[in-house]
């Protein structure tokens, strides 16, 4: 589940899960548990966020480093931030949804959030809890509500039913109640089917409405992911449950289909900006069902988060839950509706947006939460907005070249659908409140480091248009560069497994206490707040077959800094593959070679070499295509998800695999 500041990171292919914003779940879902020789692994997320800022090539996610840092909230901005903030809400503007509680405002209505759980002691959602589940260690999913590691499912819960007490903001159905079900809370890579087992737990535990917002790539090889889960949401859906999912944020990348929000009878919802327009991120296909507010959305998180415990996050985990919301009102005024009935007045009461009629960016146009209840107000309309962000600035370089982070940068987009004469930058610190105005051409402007929450207001002829405060964690220190480990070298052990070994250069100490391996691009190990390690030992159990890429990153509390350093390590067996059921006791094996022991065969591809597969005494023969693959259907048994078989290249030395075990899918 995809969170960074301001910008939704895209959607990235991953084995197992990933977030329709910046991560969450998908980006939290590295393996914990590892043991590196010379340190021990954090059960923080933060070295996890670490990894994704790599992997995606997206900014830092400062805003989850700010718990290692001594932090003072001025009481000035705890009072603004705690009384009537509303306003910060363009959403509920927008859309008109305080109209539509004069209709319902979510009474008795559960809505389950398939999350990275939610912070109990949310001001804002005192009352709006019941008890929830959470997966072990080990992936299995039990009864108990669990702490939320990374603020995407407190985000989440509050957009659905924050209360409406006048004091922070208000949630899209006040009245109702949310049940977080935790799937950032195991060890291992979130599976399709533990997406599914939540799905079931919630419907089986009386929620009326499940929010999704995360996704898998829908791709070959996420088939059983995907199976997994539109069997749980078909089966949600037989039981009256109405499932919500969010549609990815990949609209500017690959836009690969996303599961579960293509599964049948899944809402699939799209996010569209302040001027009701699709934002380019948002994935787009044709099982888009209706488009809800999901760009700078103003909602709650944990204090490990941000220590304003709130923040602006943009993604289609945003534009779900206002969906899932507004299906609380209609249940709560029709609790006898069946799913098919809410889809359908969502879709027949949406507000059509260009092009005219259905289409692939935003179904059946953007959610209109009065008309669909038959409250009295105007259609949505677009609202201005201005999006904020605040980033260390760099005023110098130190005596060996490297730049002097001691400023801070905060920035800002403004809407070009309102006119501005000008803007105004509220700046909290302990010191106090100041306020400065800049010009209506200004983008950005430049304050001293140290921890501040900055605001940004564009002063306009119909009113003041504030925008979210955005909190600057690092107080007081240099962002000083970090200098990648060096001689990283990777072998294998006797099991199966890998150990790496690395240098930590001198000029890193005191500054790097941050570190993430990942192979093949998934996070294996790490910690955060520790003196760097020199070697880690992967266990087999976390190394994927065939050739590896593994990488080293270095990050820090105090810095902005990310350095990463790679090698590559040729496979241990020169085969791979799977098996996928075909019939009783028969099953289809894809096998591959392995890149780096092509040249075996005499060429690069290996194309038309004579390949045997045997279980038992039994042999089948097939060629290799041109991609390095042979297909072949066996008669064989299963053991614990695998399928073993013995590998063998005709004439061939060096290929052979005795017992290769292929993963079921």
């Amino acid at each position: 589940m995809d969170t960074v500041r301001n910008r939704p990171q895209p959607t990235s292919r991953r084995t197992a899960v990933t977030v329709a914003l910046t991560t969450a779940a998908a980006l939290a879902a590295g393996a914990v548990g590892v043991s590196p020789a010379t340190a021990g692994t954090s059960s923080s997320a933060r070295w996890r966020t670490l990894a994704a800022r790599v992997r995606t090539g997206g900014p830092a996610a400062v805003r989850f480093r700010a718990a290692t840092l001594p932090v003072t909230v001025p009481a000035d901005v705890s009072a603004y931030l705690h009384g009537d903030r509303t306003d910060l809400q363009w959403p509920l503007r927008a859309l008109h949804v305080p109209q539509a509680w004069s209709a319902s405002r979510g009474a008795g209505v559960v809505v389950a959030t398939v999350d990275t759980g939610v912070d109990v002691t949310a001001p804002d959602l005192a009352g709006a809890l019941v008890p929830g589940a959470h997966l072990t260690a080990g992936g299995v999913l039990v009864a108990g509500t669990s702490a939320d590691r990374l603020g995407h499912g407190t985000h989440v819960a509050g957009i659905i039913a924050a209360r409406d007490d006048g004091h922070g903001i208000s949630g899209v159905a006040p009245d109702a109640e949310v049940m977080p079900i935790d799937v950032d809370s195991a060890d291992g890579p979130l599976t399709g089917a533990q997406v599914g087992a939540a799905i079931a737990w919630a419907a089986a535990h009386g929620a009326r409405v499940v929010n999704l917002s995360l996704g898998f790539a829908d791709v070959p090889t996420s088939t059983a992911d995907v199976r997994a889960m539109c069997t749980a949401v078909a089966a949600a859906v037989a039981r009256g449950v109405v499932v919500v999912a969010s549609a990815g944020n990949d609209g500017d990348g690959a836009n690969d289909a996303k599961a579960p929000a293509d599964c049948p009878g899944a809402i699939s919802v799209a996010a569209v900006d302040g001027d009701l327009h699709p934002t380019p991120w948002s994935s787009y296909d044709g099982t888009v069902t209706v488009a809800a507010p999901g760009a700078d959305v103003w909602s709650t998180v944990p204090a490990a988060a941000s220590p304003l415990r709130y923040a602006a996050e943009s993604g289609t985990s945003m534009a779900a839950p206002f969906v899932a919301g507004v299906a609380a009102l209609l249940l709560a005024r029709n609790p006898d509706w069946t799913p098919a009935q809410v889809t359908a007045r969502l879709t027949a009461t949406a507000l059509d947006v260009a092009p005219a009629g259905r289409d692939p960016r935003t179904g059946a146009g953007v959610v209109d939460p009065a008309a669909a209840l038959g409250a009295a107000a105007p259609a949505p309309e677009p609202v201005p907005v201005v999006e904020v962000a605040a980033d260390p600035y760099a005023s110098r370089t130190d005596k060996d070249g490297f730049s002097v982070y001691d400023q801070v940068a905060v920035h800002w987009v403004p809407d070009p659908t309102v006119p501005v004469t000008g803007y105004r930058i509220t700046r909290w610190t302990a010191a106090g409140t100041a306020t400065t105005t800049v010009g209506a051409d200004a983008v950005r402007a430049v304050f001293p480091v140290g921890q501040a929450t900055y605001q940004v207001t564009a002063l306009t002829p119909a009113g003041d248009v504030p925008s979210a405060p955005v909190w600057f964690p690092l107080a007081g220190q240099d962002f000083t560069p970090i200098t990648p480990v060096t001689g990283l070298r990777a072998t294998w052990t006797r099991t199966g497994g890998i150990t790496l070994r690395w240098a930590v250069p001198a000029r890193d100490r005191g500054v790097a206490d941050q570190y993430a391996v990942l192979v093949n691009g998934d996070a294996v190990a790490g910690a955060d707040g520790v003196t760097i390690p020199t070697s880690v030992s992967v266990p087999a159990r976390l190394v994927p077959p065939g050739d590896l890429v593994i990488s080293v990153i270095l990050g820090g509390t105090s810095t902005q800094d990310v350095e990463e350093t790679r090698t590559a390590l040729a496979a241990r067996v020169p085969f791979s593959g799977t098996a996928v059921a075909a019939g009783r006791g028969h099953y289809r094996v894809d096998v591959a070679v392995a890149p780096s022991r092509r040249r075996l065969c005499g060429g690069s591809r290996c194309t038309g070499a004579q390949v045997t597969v045997s279980v038992g005494r039994t042999a089948y023969g097939t060629r290799l295509d041109r991609t390095g693959h042979a297909v072949v259907l066996v008669a064989a048994s299963s053991s614990r998800g695998k399928v073993t078989v013995g590998v063998t290249m005709s004439g061939r030395a060096g290929l052979t695999d005795r017992a290769l075990p292929l993963p079921l899918r």
